[in-house]
This record gives C-alpha cells, sequence and structure tokens, in this order.
C-alpha cells in the first residue's frame, strides 16, 4: 500500500480534529502586512475581509496542527465568490526549509518562489474551480497550498469546527507539479475529483457528528471520523451494498492498529508496518473489488476513489466488483450532473484523463 494514499487518510483525520488542538508555538510568523487584498474590493471591504480572515486564522489555529502534521503551509487563501481573495503568506523558517529541502524536488529558494506565485496559485484554483460544480463549490471557505516533499500528503479536505458542509480545500504543490513546473493535470483532477467526493458524501444532509453511542445501530458509523451517516446516504448505501460481507474481516483488524496509528496516541513505530502489511493483504485478497490499492484503505475512501475514476472514465460494463461500484453512481441524477458538469469542462480545455 503507498503511502501517499494512505497518507491522505491520515491528513483528513488530523485536520478535522485540528481545530480543537491547544495553541502552540509554531516555526511560522504571521502579521498583517502578509494578507493581501483583491485590488476591485472597497476600502471598507477590504478592512472587514481582512480583520475577519485574520480572525478566521486565529481561531482556526492551523500553526498547531501543521506541527502535528508534519508539513508546510505555503499559502492561505481565502475565497469570495469563487475566487481567490486575500492570502496569508507565512514566513518559512529558514532551519525548517533546509529539512524539508531534503524530501523535496524544489530548492529552498523554489519553495520560497512557489509560495508567494499568485499566477501559479490562480491557475491551481481555476482548474479546482472548473472541474466542480458551483453548488459545491460555495462549500470551500478557503483555499491551501502546502508541501511536505513528494508523495506522502497529496491533498485534503477539512470541515470547519463550527460550520458543518464548509471546508479548507489543500494541495500539496511539490505533487501538483512537474519537474519543470508544469502543473501535472492527471494527478490534479485526480485529487480534486477526490476530494470532492469528499464533500458530497460527508455533507450535513448526509453525516451528522455524532457519539457511537449516540449513533443509529441501523447505518454505517464512520467511526474515525465521528460521524454518522443518514440511511439514505450515499455512503451507507455504498456501505450496505459492497462493505457489508466484509466489514468485521476489514474492522477488526483496522481499528485495533489503524486508529491507534491516525488517531491522538500516534503509536507510529508500534502499528504503522502492521497496518501497511494487513492493508496490502486486504487488497490483495479483494482486488477485484476496488478501483485502486488506496480504495482498499477504508469504505469512506473506497467511495471517494470510486467517485474518482466515476468522474473521469467512461461507465464501465464490465461485471467485477470495482465495475458495479462504478455504476452505483449512475443511479443517481444528481451526481451524473456532477459527472456531467466536470466532462463539460474538461472538454472545453481539451484535456482527456489517461
Amino acid at each position: 500500500m503507498k503511502k501517499t494514499f494512505l497518507a491522505l487518510l491520515l491528513l483528513l483525520f488530523l485536520l478535522i480534529h485540528a481545530a480543537c488542538s491547544d495553541s502552540q508555538q509554531g516555526d511560522f510568523d504571521y502579521s498583517e502586512d502578509e494578507i493581501e487584498i483583491a485590488a476591485d474590493s472597497t476600502e471598507e471591504d477590504q478592512s472587514e475581509r481582512q480583520v475577519n480572515f485574520a480572525n478566521s486564522i486565529d481561531d482556526f489555529d492551523f500553526i498547531a496542527y501543521q506541527e502535528d502534521a508534519d508539513y508546510l503551509i505555503l499559502a492561505y487563501y481565502s475565497l469570495q465568490d469563487g475566487e481567490l481573495d486575500s492570502v496569508l503568506i507565512p514566513e518559512l523558517d529558514e532551519e525548517v526549509l533546509l529539512f524539508y529541502n531534503e524530501y523535496s524536488s524544489f530548492s529552498a529558494e523554489q519553495i520560497i518562489s512557489l509560495q508567494e506565485d499568485i499566477a501559479l496559485a490562480e491557475a491551481i484554483w481555476e482548474r479546482v474551480a472548473g472541474l466542480i460544480p458551483d453548488s459545491y463549490l460555495e462549500n470551500i471557505a478557503y483555499f491551501e497550498l502546502f508541501t511536505d516533499g513528494e508523495e506522502e500528503f497529496i491533498g485534503a479536505i477539512e470541515e470547519l469546527e463550527d460550520r458543518q458542509g464548509f471546508f479548507i480545500f489543500s494541495l500539496d504543490l511539490d505533487d501538483m507539479l512537474n519537474n519543470d513546473l508544469s502543473i501535472n493535470n492527471n494527478l490534479l483532477f485526480e485529487t480534486i475529483a477526490h476530494e470532492l467526493a469528499h464533500i458530497i458524501t460527508l455533507a450535513p444532509d448526509q453525516v451528522s457528528w455524532l457519539e457511537l453511542e449516540d449513533s443509529d445501530p441501523a447505518t454505517y458509523y464512520i467511526y474515525e471520523y465521528d460521524l454518522d451517516t443518514a440511511t439514505d446516504s450515499y455512503v451507507n448505501l455504498f456501505f450496505d451494498r459492497f462493505w457489508a460481507d466484509i466489514y468485521l474481516e476489514w474492522s477488526d483488524f483496522y481499528y485495533e492498529y489503524g486508529i491507534q496509528y491516525y488517531g491522538e496516541e500516534h503509536l507510529y513505530e508500534e502499528n504503522e508496518e502492521l497496518l501497511y502489511d494487513y492493508l496490502d493483504d486486504f487488497y490483495e485478497k479483494y482486488s477485484d473489488r476496488f478501483v485502486t490499492e488506496y480504495a482498499a484503505t477504508s469504505p469512506v475512501e473506497d467511495i471517494a476513489e470510486t467517485f474518482m475514476l466515476f468522474v473521469l472514465e467512461d461507465k464501465p460494463t464490465g461485471s467485477k466488483v470495482s465495475d458495479q461500484k462504478m455504476r452505483f453512481f449512475y443511479e443517481f441524477p444528481e451526481l451524473i450532473e456532477v459527472r456531467d458538469h466536470a466532462q463539460e469542462y474538461l472538454e472545453s480545455i481539451g484535456y482527456h484523463y489517461n
């Protein structure tokens, strides 16, 4: 199992719980003069948004979760009407830059240059906004660019603690760019479609924040995120059809080692190898059920990976369970509309997924 993909789940889990972290000293220095406001805003709007943006950053305390997640925040954008608006660019500590330079395909000087490249951020965001329909794009509150070096974390969404259904959309620049600094469209569109699946399937009409003892025993409970699924939710229907018969085999091991690995205990050395080895074996045993190796990580990641290919690929005609999973989404007219929107956008820019 590639850690590249497994890390997406780790980052999502860390980010969902990050807002509850205690404030702690970080390697970043944020100041008001680092917030750039869109030129077409009125002075009053600029002032109000600058204060609100600074306060939201302060309340969110992403400095704390950066230390846990081991990655560099390069730029943090607020959004206005689906477009990049204000940006907060952190000052990066020299020692931290040198550390990440060992794992990154970019030099320390390039990392600094990339974090200040607003045109590049706009080009990447244009693809995000193009692929995602407006009805879901409006649920993205912030756009974050980060890096932890090549692979490992690729992208993630984070649901805001006090605004269920609103997210921070994060992408790793090191993975989104080729060696010549051109955009890696294949990986970018895969990541956008995968994270869009999370936005859709973890929306307030799909899941509720509940403790296990308060959840509905008749529906799938997403233990790793403390989310209870609605009876007619996409995740619950997907689980009932494709996971019910293998769930106990997966969960007995995953929750013994996975939750300790992904959770607050962070027992990496003790459980990391065991978890990866088990998920490798689980995938190999049921490979005809999954569209990618990472899909075998959990039901939540399975539906996201399958949705990704539903959006980007043609409708399969085979009889494998993985083909049936992709056809599952065609049962929902609203999801077909999402796919049609994405396909129209990709055709308009002359892109074909391969």
